[in-house]
Formats: structure tokens, C-alpha cells, sequence
């Protein structure tokens, strides 16, 4: 048995105590009940949302300031050093460009050139001594530029392509501030976008793939009223930064308040969604070929 921890889980998780499971193995080959969670169903965690002013955001949702970074320890992110790699090579290139990231940001605002009315979105760059190129691949990542806005709100989380990760990882990260988002519509928010900017080959190439995976992510952000033109992801520049608490890597059970939160606002937008359907649409064929289902059935299966 390897000793080394497994990154798929906590180092605080029962399956990183080797022993412990190799004891609780023979246990169960002897007919025995084990029990690995009563624990971790009873863990009170504690939630908290960082305020941040000029900061740089890593896709994978970690932030930076001239001072260092902050990437929480509970998510899945902290596993494979990402942070780390990526602050030191670009602390390490602005420091020989004679710049920081203060320097980054510049006070002359232009609007967006397609929408007048959309948040704010600066381009200090271009006005930088430096070669953006080289900026943006040791401060952006995989040498995409970095966009500049006002204010962001951060639910960056791994493999945000995939239904589950992007419900449990993403959005159980705002539901306690869901309210806060709507009311204020000039807050932007990051996501991973995983395929775009990590993805492996078949992600990049495949348009079918890709956009099975928008309309998964933006079903659910109409879902919970969040308008698609607030989402960002990408190397970004943020005068403010909201940034939740991350959801507990392979141990989501200890967020349960948050998934419960947000299996409740879902449903609930589901079923007002459900009752705004006018009855001669839910009069629609049987998709299995059955007979044609009337409004009451419908009602009643809902």
C-alpha cells in the first residue's frame, strides 16, 4: 500500500489513515459493520466570503494581490500546486518588468465597445512598458488575455464541464448570497470553464461536446435568475472580489446546508417555471409513445 496521501481526498479524510482502512477491511470480511462519516455529518463548518480590492484571478478562481495570493485549502484546487506554479512565475516576471500588479490596473475606464450599458471593462494593458504577450502567459494562463471588470464574484471550481461538479463545487458555493446576486446586477460572475481553458484535446475540438455542456451550465443559471451576460471566466483584473468559501473536495457531505440550500432554490424555480406553462403546451405527445398527457396528469406528475 502507497504511503503517499491521496489528493482525492482531504488529508483529514478516513481514507488517508492507511491503517485505519486496512483494519476496517478485515472488520468488514468478518461480517462486521463499519461506520466512516457519523463524524463528518456532525461537522460544523463555518461560512465566510473574502472582500478583496485589485486583484488577479487565476481561471481555477485563485486570487492575487501584490502581497501574495489566496487559494482556500478545502477545495479541490489546493491538491496539485497550481497556485503556486502559476503567483511565482508571475511575480517572478513582473518583478524583472520592474512592475507589480498595482501597476495593472489603470484609472481610465472604456465602456465595452458592443454594449454601453454592461459593467464596466477595462483595458489598461495595451498602455503597460511590457510585452502583453509575455504578460499574459506568465499572468494569464495557457497565454490568454487578461480582461479587466469592476466587480466579481468568484464560484471557480475544477471540472466545472461535468453535471456534478458544477452543481456541488460551483453553485453551492453562492447559495447563501443568491439573493445578494440579484439584487445587484453589476456584479460579475467567474466561473472555471473548464473545457476552455484546461480541457484535454477532445474537449477543444469537439463543438458538439462544448455545447452540450453551455447549455448544462446556462440551463442552470436561468435556473437560479442569474442573466448568462454576468458570466466570465479566463485571467481577469477585478477592482472588488467576492470569494466564497470553497465546497470541501470529496467531502461535500460536510456542505450539506449549502446542496440542501440549493437542491430547495432549484426546485422551487423549477416548479414556478412549471406553473407559468400555459395547459395546451403540457398537452404535448408522450415522448415514449404513449398517449398525450392532459394539463391535470401533468399537474399530478410534476
Amino acid at each position: 500500500m502507497r504511503n503517499e496521501l491521496l489528493w482525492t481526498h482531504t488529508v483529514d479524510h478516513p481514507m488517508q489513515n492507511k491503517t485505519m482502512c486496512m483494519d476496517a477491511l478485515r472488520s468488514v470480511s468478518q461480517g462486521k459493520v463499519e461506520s466512516f462519516y457519523d463524524t463528518i455529518r456532525t461537522m460544523r463548518r463555518d461560512f465566510y466570503i473574502l472582500h478583496i480590492r485589485n486583484a488577479l484571478i487565476h481561471p481555477a478562481g485563485i486570487a492575487a494581490w501584490d502581497c501574495g495570493y489566496y487559494l482556500g485549502s478545502d477545495g479541490c484546487e489546493s491538491r496539485f500546486g497550481m497556485a503556486t506554479d502559476w503567483w511565482n512565475g508571475c511575480r517572478g516576471f513582473l518583478t524583472q518588468s520592474s512592475l507589480s500588479l498595482h501597476h495593472l490596473f489603470n484609472s481610465t475606464a472604456v465602456l465595452h465597445p458592443h454594449d454601453a450599458t454592461s459593467p464596466r471593462h477595462l483595458r489598461p494593458l495595451k498602455k503597460l512598458p511590457v510585452n502583453t504577450t509575455l504578460l499574459y502567459h506568465h499572468c494569464g494562463h495557457n497565454s490568454k488575455p487578461i480582461n479587466e471588470y469592476d466587480k466579481v464574484f468568484v464560484i471557480s471550481a475544477l471540472w466545472d464541464y461535468n453535471y456534478y461538479h458544477f452543481v456541488i463545487d460551483s453553485l453551492a458555493r453562492m447559495i447563501r448570497h443568491i439573493k445578494f446576486l440579484r439584487k445587484n446586477q453589476d456584479i460579475m460572475i467567474h466561473i472555471h470553464a473548464f473545457e476552455e481553458y484546461d480541457g484535454n484535446q477532445e474537449m477543444h475540438g469537439s463543438k458538439t461536446y462544448r455545447d452540450g455542456v453551455y447549455r448544462m451550465r446556462n440551463r442552470l443559471f436561468q435556473l437560479l435568475g442569474i442573466n448568462l451576460n454576468r458570466i466570465i471566466s479566463g485571467p481577469v483584473l477585478a477592482r472588488a472580489v467576492y470569494l466564497p468559501r470553497f465546497i470541501h473536495c470529496a467531502q461535500s457531505i460536510s456542505n450539506a446546508l449549502e446542496i440542501r440550500l440549493l437542491a430547495d432554490e432549484l426546485l422551487h424555480q423549477a416548479f414556478n417555471q412549471l406553473r407559468q406553462v400555459p395547459p395546451d403546451y403540457l398537452r404535448a405527445t408522450n415522448h415514449s409513445g404513449g398517449p398525450a398527457m392532459g394539463a391535470k396528469e401533468a399537474s399530478q406528475h410534476r
